[in-house]
C-alpha cells in the first residue's frame, strides 16, 4: 500500500483539527462531551492507569478541572487497511505541552492517540481507539 502526499496532508489537517479545536477544547470547557469522541472498545491508558468501555467517561468526569497548552503535535498516517480516498484508514497522533489539574502548577504532559476511522460515522469520521496520557515528571 502507498502513501500518497494527499493522505499525508489530509491526516495531517484531521489531526491538527482534532487537537487545536476539539479534544483539548472539550476536555478543559466540556468534560462531559469527551466520550463522543471514544467507543465501547476504545482504551485510555492514563499514567499507566487502564480504563476501557464506560469506565472511560467516569474516569474523565472523576477529574479536576484542567487547563491544557498545547506546544507540539505530530501526526503520521497508518496504512492498516486499504485508505479511503485521500484518507488513512487511522492516524497516529502525539501531542505534547503543559497541564494543570485543579489549583495544581502546570506540568508537561505527553499524549499519544491512535484514531480510526468510524465504520458507523460520515465518511472521513474518526474516534479514538486508544489514548496513552503520560505526565513528564521534572
Amino acid at each position: 500500500m502507498s502513501i500518497t502526499q494527499g493522505i499525508v496532508e489530509n491526516s495531517a489537517r484531521t489531526a491538527i483539527a482534532f487537537i487545536t479545536e476539539w479534544f483539548y477544547r472539550t476536555y478543559d470547557t466540556e468534560r462531559h462531551k469527551l466520550c463522543r469522541f471514544y467507543r465501547p472498545e476504545s482504551q485510555v491508558f492514563f499514567n499507566g492507569n487502564r480504563y476501557a468501555g464506560e469506565a472511560i467517561d467516569a474516569f474523565f468526569k472523576d477529574l479536576p478541572r484542567s487547563q491544557h497548552t498545547v506546544l507540539t503535535i505530530d501526526c503520521q498516517p497508518v496504512m492498516a487497511a486499504p485508505p479511503q480516498g485521500d484518507l488513512p484508514s487511522a492516524i497516529m497522533v502525539v501531542a505534547t505541552g503543559q497541564v494543570s489539574y485543579g489549583n495544581d502548577a502546570q506540568k508537561p504532559f505527553t499524549e499519544n492517540f491512535l484514531m480510526v476511522q468510524d465504520p458507523q460515522g460520515q465518511a472521513g469520521q474518526f474516534y479514538i481507539i486508544s489514548d496513552n496520557f503520560r505526565m513528564v515528571n521534572n
